[in-house]
């Protein structure tokens, strides 16, 4: 049995098994549906609207923004102050699970109706 052969074959899964996990991980960082914010800005809601376009409205310091993202670029549509509007509280923590349950009870909603 060739030990130097079993062993590099071990390696390279481990790599591949390690890389899978950091492509995982730089993946759901990117934001796949998941909300992010920052310490002056906000995504308070997305809305895709086909293949490579979406509206955003972002809490940016005491403004809400309505930016609409295409293949072009950013625009702003519109800008309001954020007394205005009502916004959801942005200090508490989103955690997945959270966001996934409310995510799947969003959509159970739909079906029932």
């Amino acid at each position: 049995m060739n030990y130097g052969w079993e062993l590099a074959r071990v390696t390279i899964y481990t790599l591949l098994i390690i890389g899978l996990i950091y492509l995982g991980f730089y993946l759901w960082k990117r934001g796949l549906g998941y909300q992010k914010t920052g310490r002056h800005i906000h995504i308070i809601e997305r809305v895709f609207l086909g293949p490579k376009k979406s509206l955003v409205l972002l809490l940016v310091k005491e403004k809400l923004v309505l930016v609409g993202i295409d293949e072009k670029g950013f625009h702003v549509i519109s800008e309001w102050d954020d007394q205005d509007i009502d916004i959801p509280d942005l200090k508490q923590e989103v955690n997945f699970k959270g966001y996934f349950q409310n995510l799947i009870s969003r959509n159970r909603r739909d079906q029932d109706e």
